[in-house]
């Protein structure tokens, strides 16, 4: 379960939560100003999500064509649904 913690709190107690992420798994929301700023996670976790993002990219570069690999999954996305809202608006609705 996460923690939520501010940015004091991570000052003063760093070494703590990384041994808790490290160790125990422990996951934490650093919140500044009241709002989420950044997480830390376990680094299976983190680099599980780099694993399935590569892999997005490479169907999304599949899907769409691109062969360049500078392009990245959240790039690719916004072309495919932009593209989709182009094919969505110059569709006829559907008669109820």
């Amino acid at each position: 379960m996460e923690k939520r913690i501010g940015m004091t709190q991570v000052r003063q107690e760093l070494a703590h939560i990384v041994d808790d992420v490290k160790y125990r798994g422990g996951d934490y929301l650093i919140v500044r100003y009241g709002e989420p700023a950044a997480a830390i996670v376990p680094v299976d976790v983190y680099r599980r999500w780099q694993r399935e993002r590569e892999s997005l990219t490479t169907a999304l570069r599949d899907l769409t064509g691109s062969d360049d690999p500078t392009t990245d999954s959240d790039e690719l996305v916004g072309d495919l649904l932009a593209a989709l809202r182009m094919v969505r608006a110059s569709s006829p609705s559907p008669e109820p």
